[in-house]
């Protein structure tokens, strides 16, 4: 197993290395990888990436969802260009370019339960619910100080949120999680905003000292 997955990654960089080459002075080619963790701001980068496909049809985009761990690895081994997080997330072997948007926090929930009643969610309100959390905010990779990780009661986590809306339609407990990635209309599902407002930054990652390929370079 650890022979197959090294052999994947050097397949991928040898494969990801010829595509750099292939570019010709009258048609951009090559790939773009990008790792995304889930939120929203993707579609203001689907729309620099659309742009650049009308401009360079034959440049191949590659995205891979996961969380920040997962994409900082792919990171490091150059199986991505780029990574798209949520900070705040500071490590010095890293660039970031602060997207100037935000992602807003709130509660998922049943859309029959008393609480969907509220507007909003209040803080103090969290540290009586059964909750369902993000691994990366579970194991400490997100700041939590605006609560206390040791008031919540956690029942469940997640890697990404869509499976964990089976578990909140279960009544299993209420799935902190970001605005807008759950779409709930049809579904026994509720979102609540958290009050006052959580939010997190927006980064596009790279390496540091990194050479991109002219394709990359382009975007």
């Amino acid at each position: 197993e650890f022979l197959r997955d090294r052999a994947q990654e050097i397949l991928e960089l040898m494969g990801n290395t010829e595509a750099a080459f292939h570019t010709e002075a009258s048609a951009l080619r090559g790939h773009i990888t990008i790792g995304c963790g889930e939120t929203v701001a993707m579609d203001q980068i689907a729309e620099l990436l659309a742009e650049l496909h009308r401009q360079h049809p034959e440049v191949q985009f590659h995205t891979h969802s996961g969380d920040a761990d997962m994409i900082l690895d792919r990171l490091d081994k150059g199986l991505a260009d780029m990574g798209l997080l949520l900070g705040p997330l500071r490590q010095e072997k890293y660039d970031y370019l602060n997207l100037r948007q935000k992602d807003v926090y709130g509660l998922l929930m049943p859309r029959d339960c008393e609480l969907a009643r509220q507007e909003a969610v209040n803080i103090d309100q969290l540290k009586s619910l059964p909750l369902i959390l993000a691994e990366q905010t579970f194991f400490g990779h997100q700041d939590l100080d605006w609560c206390g990780k040791d008031a919540l009661h956690v029942v469940a986590t997640y890697n990404l949120i869509y499976n964990a809306t089976f578990l909140v339609e279960r009544g299993i407990g209420y799935a902190l999680c970001l605005a807008r990635l759950v779409n709930t209309k049809g579904r026994n599902l509720a979102f609540r905003p958290i009050a006052p407002e959580l939010s997190v930054d927006l980064y596009m990652v790279t390496k540091k000292y990194q050479t991109f390929s002219p394709a990359v370079k382009s975007f």
